[in-house]
């Protein structure tokens, strides 16, 4: 009697130990992109969220956000095939991996855009010389399929502090700067400001 209940409980533990960690597995696989192991958009997003409440009850408190595009992923793709596209992906992620400060928060968005989250923001040069670093990083060319390849990335950098922005207004000015960084030329970064913001309205305006 007494070694069935223990075969019975052993069993639940079991059941339990693999139930959990099909729950971490699938917690995971939610919130990592599965190419890279970066967090993916959702979690990214979520960062934000939490940390632009904090700015907005607590005096001086900000972080700055980083949005990142590769200037010829489609060309690579298209021309040495999409395993060698992803390979290069997973190379990017990791150079920008370890161009950054530890307790930063690096994601890739999907397709060849990653963002970037650097807390404690408290001064300009500090991020832009992390920017800088991250460029730096592209000065060595990718090694795929035995072709060295040259690859640059555009970089949007918005910095948020006090009043409180939604994520999708901080996303969005980072999309900004890091296009108004690819239309003027590769491997730029730019910094976002309100006039970036009153150009994208009237162009928009303008096309429409």
């Amino acid at each position: 009697m007494m070694l069935c209940v223990w075969m019975v409980r052993r069993q639940h533990l079991r059941d339990h130990t693999n139930q959990s960690n099909l729950q971490e597995k699938l917690e995971h696989y939610t919130l990592h992109d599965q190419l890279t192991g970066l967090p993916n958009r959702a979690q990214f997003a979520d960062r934000i969220e939490y940390l632009a409440g904090i700015c907005a009850r607590v005096p001086h408190e900000s972080f700055a956000v980083l949005l990142m595009d590769l200037d010829s992923f489609k060309v690579i793709n298209e021309s040495l095939g999409h395993l060698s596209g992803n390979k290069l992906l997973k190379e990017v992620g990791l150079r920008i991996r370890n161009s950054v400060r530890p307790e930063d928060f690096v994601a890739r968005l999907g397709g060849d855009e990653f963002g970037v989250i650097i807390e404690n923001a408290k001064e300009v040069t500090e991020v832009i010389n992390l920017v800088k670093r991250i460029h730096q990083q592209f000065d060595l060319p990718f090694t795929i399929k035995g072709h060295e390849v040259i690859e640059t990335i555009s970089i949007g950098i918005t910095i948020c502090q006090g009043k409180h922005l939604s994520t999708e207004d901080i996303v969005r000015d980072a999309d900004i700067a890091m296009y108004r960084a690819k239309n003027m030329g590769r491997g730029r970064y730019e910094l976002f400001n309100k006039h970036m913001h009153v150009e994208a309205v009237e162009r928009i305006e303008i096309e429409g």
